[in-house]
């Protein structure tokens, strides 16, 4: 969180004119013994877009300082990529006790076979987003996550249900194959369908792995 509210300072890259003043969001720093280096947390507001990019612009601040001496120059980070906000819910779906429905929202982009989400791709991905969820069973002889196996059936997939604003909503209904859903997880994948393969003459559809979770179901 920011350590005071933002404010209006003035830059000696621009000397100093309060025309062109910036405004400056202070951050606590904290120092990492086992790397060597100074640290800080900082929470962005998500926008509503499929992997933004963000580029900070950092300073040293110091609040107690003679006028137009609070910042020093200003330094650029390299350019990041904001992963999208996701929500998975998991109910229970029926009496049996073994069967659950599993949501996925998220925003998301363009692509053939869904609703258009506003903007116009001149070479758009090979498909919808793949969301696969796989039941995994917990064995007598494992722990942590070296000591799961996938059950002897196929991966679910998700169906595309609809689009709420940006945000493509999937969903289907998952079995669990035991009374003891403490010896279970579910984990969940996202991929992002692209055109590859080594001959552009013969494109293939491939996935890139952009969201994966584990949730254990007892």
């Amino acid at each position: 969180m920011a350590l005071l509210r933002a404010q209006l300072l003035t830059l000696a890259e621009f000397n100093d004119d309060p025309a062109m003043s910036v405004l400056v969001a202070p951050h606590d720093v904290f120092f990492d013994e086992n790397r060597g280096l100074w640290y800080c947390d900082i929470e962005i507001n998500m926008p509503e877009e499929y992997f933004p990019f963000v580029r900070l612009a950092l300073a040293r601040f110091q609040p107690n300082s003679l006028e137009h001496c609070h910042l020093s120059r200003v330094v650029k980070a390299e350019m990041i990529q904001l992963t999208p906000e996701r929500t998975l819910t998991i109910a229970p779906a029926g009496s049996t006790g073994f069967e659950f429905r599993v949501t996925h929202t998220g925003v998301t982009y363009d692509a053939p076979g869904r609703g258009a989400t506003g903007s116009a791709m001149r070479n758009p991905p090979a498909g919808p987003n793949l969301i696969r969820v796989t039941v995994e069973q917990k064995r007598d002889d494992g722990g942590g996550n070296l000591g799961w196996v996938p059950i002897a059936s196929d991966p679910y997939e998700l169906k595309f249900l609809r689009m709420e604003g940006k945000a493509a909503v999937h969903q289907e209904v998952v079995s669990i194959p035991g009374a003891d859903l403490s010896r279970f997880r579910l984990v969940v994948q996202e991929f992002e369908m692209h055109y590859g393969g080594d001959d552009i003459r013969s494109r293939e559809s491939e996935g890139r792995l952009i969201y994966a979770d584990a949730i254990p179901m007892g």
